[in-house]
């Protein structure tokens, strides 16, 4: 039997160490042998190309070394994922892996058991998965947001988190084939509900009155959006909503500027990070990667967090708001993404407002003519008209967030997607049944 472990190469941690050496001896007592890679800050960051599917499907187009770890994941028994938890979510390095593990899944859409929509396996059978994270003194709202990613969203993959020896006996019962359903399946006394959310956010008062001086705020605002896709070439759905949201705000009120994550991190990014730390407010755009932040993107704002320590400069108390989208029809699908976003403003200084969550963001923002979009549209200049109010008066209660869904029948919008994917292999010399090549 084989196991796989992978790793950050940048967070060898004392905590790191201490859990390391628990894992190793565990794996091999129940007879594996066991394989152990580094992610580092070599390993490209997925360019969302969707290439793995359409161009080489089944394996990266960027050579690097993912081709192993893909080839290793596919043909190992047992895969630990060992990541520190930044702002919630796996660091850059473990999330560039997560994100270009998308070789293994198919493009099209299935109803899950949840009744959420997800991708079906590209092979018939998935290594058995450990998700475990490591930090010292971690806020419990992190904690509870890295479990919940797993849990809401890959039930059947047993995930913790670990902060030193006291925790020994949770990784342990990890891998006990006495307790698997301990992380396995969606336990509702942990995933937080709408209503429990308030430990994520930034304090709201409820009362929706507030003073004169909170009312008028003349002065010019300065406003950050910040555009997270990955993506290198064409349009994203990202940088349509940044268009859109920046013809709402009045260029009278409002000094803007634009950020492209991808743009800046390929050069020195401290100018971009003085913009956003002058900021009266910035305003999140990104799609989601596997539930979460793209790895390119987490990267930015744990370079960001660093800039500030280093630099020894304080971060002007911006407001911030995020516009997430995914390619799934239902939008809570982003929330936790969001809540990465709360925790970074937590870290840094900044008041978290509000959340704009998108569903099938891609399909919005090629089909913007057909009358459904047309009303998700509105909805979206609504939401983006109440951000930029929301910066001018800054009243106590901040706006209320907004999920979106596109107005189409879901059998619908799995099979337009369906035919997309297939539209796109043969634009690339493939035939449909070269779609479920199995390269690993």
């Amino acid at each position: 039997m084989k196991a796989l472990i992978l790793t950050d190469s940048d967070y060898k941690t004392a905590v790191y160490n201490s859990l390391y050496t628990q894992i190793i001896p565990i794996l091999e007592q129940k007879g594996y042998s066991v394989t152990v890679r580094e992610a580092g800050r070599t390993l490209n960051a997925c360019t969302g190309c969707f290439g793995c599917w359409v161009k080489t499907p089944g394996e990266c187009v960027m050579q690097d070394t993912m081709a192993e770890i893909n080839r290793l994941y596919i043909n190992s028994d047992v895969v630990v994922f060992l990541s520190p938890v930044i702002f919630g979510q796996q660091s850059a390095n473990m999330k560039n892996i997560f994100d270009r593990l998308l070789p293994r899944l198919l493009p099209f859409f299935i109803r899950k058991a949840d009744g959420s929509t997800g991708h079906p396996l590209r092979y018939d059978k998935e290594p058995e998965q450990f998700i475990i994270g490591y930090g010292s003194n971690l806020e419990e709202a992190d904690i509870q947001l890295f479990k919940n990613i797993t849990i809401k969203h890959r039930p059947g993959i047993a995930v913790t988190v670990y902060q030193g020896l006291s925790d020994s006996e949770n990784v342990a019962a990890l891998f006990s084939k006495s307790c698997p359903a301990q992380n396995s399946e969606p336990d509702k006394n942990n995933i937080l509900t709408q209503y429990e959310k308030s430990s994520l956010n930034t304090q709201r008062n409820d009362s929706p009155v507030f003073s004169e001086t909170q009312r008028k705020c003349p002065e010019i605002k300065k406003v950050v959006f910040i555009n997270g896709s990955p993506r290198i070439h064409g349009q994203t759905a990202s940088g349509s909503f940044i268009a859109r949201a920046e013809k709402l705000f009045n260029d009278s009120k409002f000094e803007k500027e634009v950020i492209n994550v991808r743009k800046v991190m390929q050069h020195e990014p401290e100018a971009a990070f003085e913009k956003i730390r002058n900021a009266d407010a910035v305003v999140f755009a990104f799609p989601l990667y596997i539930y979460c932040l793209p790895g390119l993107l987490i990267r930015f704002l744990q370079e960001y967090e660093t800039f500030l320590k280093n630099s020894n400069r304080k971060q002007n108390a911006a407001n911030v708001y995020a516009v997430v989208n995914c390619g799934f029809p239902e939008p809570y699908i982003n929330e936790e993404a969001a809540d990465v976003i709360k925790s970074f403003c937590r870290q840094t200084g900044m008041k978290f407002r509000s959340s704009v969550l998108v569903g099938g963001g891609v399909m919005i923002s090629k089909a913007g003519k057909a009358p459904p979009v047309k009303k998700v549209l509105k909805e979206m200049d609504a939401a983006f008209s109440a951000a930029a109010e929301d910066m001018q008066i800054n009243p106590v209660q901040p706006p209320e967030d907004t999920q979106i869904k596109i107005g189409f029948p879901d059998k619908l919008f799995f099979f337009v997607g369906g035919i997309n994917w297939k539209m796109q292999a043969k634009h690339n010399g493939l035939k449909v049944k070269d779609i479920y090549r199995r390269p690993y």
